[in-house]
């Protein structure tokens, strides 16, 4: 489930997958400034209108494997993009098959990639080229999608996270 609050309203929106353990799912999210739409492995499978921009975060940080609520994942993590613009369901696509933009500057269009495999100690690195680094508290790497290893984070379902900046989700919508 994707959860959101505006301040003045909140909205969710649910897959309708089964998720089976030990198989692995592309789940993507696109916002356009009025609706923020779910789609797994390429497919829409909920949606809810919000309005309003993707512009501050205040002293927030951008969390991946957990939530505000004190929600934690618990399974593997693997390559996280963040885009500065409503992608389409086509491109999601291409990102599904690893397919990303190529050419010009990258980080005109991508707010940030973690491969989930670029790390020095406890820092993820962005590979986007725009700094939004994370620091991982607690999850470890493990086997990625393809059988790569120490290419994806494995999050304990207790305390695992990864922590990125408050300013990485300020998004043109």
């Amino acid at each position: 489930s994707i959860y959101t609050n505006s301040g003045a309203s909140s909205a969710s929106a649910a897959t309708t997958t089964v998720f089976a353990a030990n198989t692995w799912y592309f789940v993507s999210m696109i916002y356009n400034g009025a609706t923020l739409k779910i789609y797994v492995n390429g497919i829409e499978e909920g949606s809810f209108n919000i309005t309003g921009n993707v512009t501050d975060c205040g002293s927030k940080n951008l969390l991946i494997g957990r939530n505000r609520s004190g929600e934690i994942w618990t399974g593997k993590i693997d390559d996280v993009l963040l885009y500065n613009y409503a992608r389409t369901q086509k491109q999601l696509m291409k990102d599904m098959n690893a397919e990303h933009p190529a050419g010009g500057s990258i980080g005109e269009i991508m707010k940030a990639h973690w491969k989930m495999d670029e790390m020095t100690g406890q820092i993820l690195n962005d590979s986007s080229g725009n700094g939004n680094n994370g620091t991982v508290n607690g999850a470890t790497l493990t086997i990625d999608r393809n059988g790569k290893a120490n290419s994806a984070y494995s999050f304990d379902g207790v305390s695992n996270y990864i922590q990125c900046s408050s300013d990485i989700a300020q998004i043109d919508t």
